[in-house]
């Protein structure tokens, strides 16, 4: 049914920038601080993979 309400709403709203099936996760990680780094040092290596298109996870990141 999404692509079919997508349409709709697109020939209603002339200013729709974009619109997708998102992955959400029901419960989140909390993490220590040595495990929040790594997360966040993986996350910077997948992002500089042309390969990868999107990057999903369940964990509160802390960013100073």
């Amino acid at each position: 049914d999404f692509y079919k309400i997508k349409s709709q709403t697109e020939k209603k709203i002339r200013s729709f920038v974009h619109s997708g099936i998102e992955w959400r996760a029901h419960t989140y990680i909390d993490l220590n601080e040595e495990q929040n780094e790594k997360i966040i040092q993986l996350i910077e290596t997948l992002d500089e993979d042309d390969d990868v298109q999107n990057t999903f996870i369940n964990c509160k990141i802390k960013i100073n």
